[in-house]
This record gives C-alpha cells, sequence and structure tokens, in this order.
C-alpha cells in the first residue's frame, strides 16, 4: 500500500517496548511514516518508559507525530527534562480527537 492509499495510522502504545509485539508495531509504524503514511504515536502508563528509548526519536526523523500523555506522565512522576525534545506532551482525548475518519487505531497494552 503506498502512502496515497493508506489510511492515517494513530498508535497508542500503553505497553512496555519490549513487550511482545511491541516493537514490531513501533517498526511498522515507523515504515508506514517513511513513505509517507501519516503516523501519531502517543506514548503513555506502561509505555512510558519508551520514552528513554530511541523510539521516539526514529519516529520523529521518519515522520511520525510523537506525543506523551501528560496525565500519564505527571502520575508516574516523567521528568519533562528527560523526554525527547520531539515529543509534544498532549492527552488521550487530545489524541483520540484528532483521529482523521478512516484513519487505523493501533492499541498497545500489556
Amino acid at each position: 500500500m503506498d502512502a496515497a492509499t493508506a489510511a492515517p495510522l494513530w498508535l497508542l502504545v500503553a505497553a512496555p517496548v519490549d513487550a511482545p509485539g511491541v516493537a514490531d508495531c513501533l517498526k511498522e509504524a515507523e515504515r508506514e511514516a517513511r513513505v509517507g503514511t501519516r503516523v501519531h504515536v502517543l506514548w503513555t502508563e506502561d509505555g512510558l518508559g519508551g520514552l528513554a528509548s530511541p523510539w521516539p526519536s526514529r519516529l520523529f526523523d521518519a515522520g511520525a507525530a510523537t506525543s506523551v500523555c501528560a496525565r500519564s506522565a505527571r502520575a508516574r512522576r516523567v521528568d519533562a527534562a528527560t523526554v525527547d525534545r520531539t515529543v509534544r506532551w498532549s492527552s488521550l482525548v487530545s489524541f483520540l480527537t484528532a483521529l482523521p475518519a478512516g484513519a487505523r487505531l493501533w492499541t498497545l497494552f500489556p
């Protein structure tokens, strides 16, 4: 599927990056962003550990939008200074409200 026909991909990462299947989904999101598909990734809950991995910058470099759920980050005491500058602070509500019609929504939970 090429970028012109691919539905946008919204990826909610609420599982650790080393959980089964998470890295595969992140690789697919990265691949799709590289070919021009609109991709947005939100890090939240158990997925917040992924903020310290290479994934946020890899996804950004590929052309994906990346954000972190501010409520989850505050609750889990994520130090804002450690979050990659390419990651926007947002919310689950904002993430889901921006979901385009016809988009694919992938959710990764532990």
